[in-house]
């Protein structure tokens, strides 16, 4: 078994075992995105890294509403095997419409994680300082997460390895998913340095933010006037927090 079956293998064990129907909240990603390189033993193309990203909020879409924070996150792995051993990884991401990073929120930071492919739930934050306490805006709209000055000028993500980074947002407007195109889409521009072809890959997710003060409950697919309690910390992941791979709300 390679290791991207691998890989995707343990992934759907973990959510298997994590995502229930009963649960609320829940990290709703868009699909892997790959980028390709060249086989340092044998020389023919492969798989680099697959990357996805998403956001973390309520499977009826009551959450985020308009002005909420609200986490994205940008997961990929390297699973190819290039010369260089790995990948150097940049992590830039285009927001949707009216969106943009929420800073000095104590119970958001930005947080960054590595993880073996083997055991993606085994997660270890960074702790060194090397992940940054504010995003850097590159061009109008595209907002880079690389590592704090000092740490290097990409992520390095090496053959067998993974990469998260969790970053809080809030939208001033409503979002209604693909319906709204790309005024609601999370676009990353990832780019994966091999010494190779160093590729980009373009992960997507589009987003639900309801409208502000309106808390909304799906009943047999209908939209309810029944109000919801307020979802607090419920809001805030945690390293094992779900994610619905197999649930596209867009």
């Amino acid at each position: 078994m390679s290791l991207l079956q691998r890989f995707a293998l343990s992934l759907a064990l973990l959510l298997a075992s994590t995502a229930t129907p009963a649960q609320t909240m829940a990290w709703i990603d868009g699909a892997f995105e790959p980028s390709y390189t060249l086989n340092c033993a044998h020389g023919y193309s492969e798989v680099l890294t697959q990357s996805l990203i998403g956001y973390y909020g309520a499977t009826d879409a009551s959450y985020p509403k308009v002005g909420d924070p609200y986490y994205v996150r940008v997961l990929l792995g390297t699973v190819g095997a290039p010369c260089a051993g790995g990948a150097q990884v940049s992590v830039r991401v285009l927001f949707p419409l009216a969106t943009a990073p929420v800073t000095g929120d104590p119970l958001r930071p930005i947080r960054c994680f590595s993880f073996p492919l083997s055991n993606p739930d085994q997660m270890a934050e960074y702790t060194d300082g090397s992940c940054p306490l504010t995003p850097t805006l590159i061009e109008p709209g595209v907002w880079q997460y690389n590592p704090t000055p000092g740490f290097g000028a990409a992520w390095p993500v090496p053959t067998g390895q993974g990469l998260q980074i969790w970053f809080p947002v809030s939208s001033q407007v409503v979002l209604n998913g693909i319906a709204s195109g790309d005024d609601a889409r999370f676009f990353g521009r990832i780019w994966n340095i091999d010494g190779v072809y160093s590729p980009e890959s373009f992960p997507r997710q589009w987003v639900f933010v309801a409208p502000a003060g309106q808390d909304l409950i799906f009943e047999n697919g209908f939209e309810s006037s029944q109000a919801r309690p307020a979802l607090d910390a419920e809001t805030i992941p945690t390293p094992a927090s779900p994610s619905l791979f197999d649930v596209h709300l867009h």
